[in-house]
């Protein structure tokens, strides 16, 4: 935590009074940026005080921004396996031609016992996505459900879905005129 030093904080005392009100104090900000930011830094901690915990999960229903709520859910998700809101993610290694994609996926419980699926593709080993790489969310009739497309400069790829329990689906990654698909079940 050496962003708490640079502020001129003592990142030993983590849950002092007065960091645990600026933990607080960025997490109910506006700032997205610095939400995504707090929240990635209280992974790698043990012992997080329970007001940060439910200062967390208030958040995740009032987050209108996807990749905002997601990472505030998988943050919970490690620190309250338990929590409700929490969510929790795998990764996986894709190697499609020369290229060498991580396909990182996640999920949690939603409405109705649904499971909200997301998941993100980005390069293992350069700065951006091929261009013209396409991701296509495959249904169980293995109809096209969703797609997106790499443009120039383009970090990563999402696909956000909902899903019942038992569901199957697959994501298919084309590129040019290489293709491969991956099958999963909820």
């Amino acid at each position: 935590m050496e962003w708490l030093a640079e502020m001129g904080l003592d990142p030993s005392q983590i849950f002092s009074n007065q960091i645990l009100q600026i933990l607080k104090d960025l997490l109910n900000s506006s700032n997205l940026d610095c939400i995504k930011f707090i929240a990635l830094e209280l992974v790698d901690l043990t012992n997080v005080p329970e007001e940060v915990i439910d200062t967390l999960a208030n958040r995740i229903p009032i987050i209108t921004d996807s990749e905002t709520r997601w990472q505030l859910a998988l943050t919970l998700g490690k620190l309250n396996p338990e929590h409700p809101l929490g969510a929790v993610a795998q990764s996986k290694r894709i190697q499609l031609d020369s290229n060498r994609l991580k396909l990182f996926l996640a999920l949690r419980i939603g409405e109705d016992d649904l499971i909200d699926v997301f998941l993100q593709v980005y390069p293992r080993r350069k700065d951006y996505l091929p261009v013209g790489l396409q991701l296509f969310l495959l249904d169980e009739a293995e109809e096209v459900f969703s797609q997106v497309e790499a443009n120039e400069e383009e970090r990563y790829l999402s696909l956000e879905f909902t899903a019942g329990i038992s569901e199957i689906f697959s994501i298919q990654f084309s590129l040019g005129n290489n293709e491969l698909v991956e099958n999963f079940v909820i």
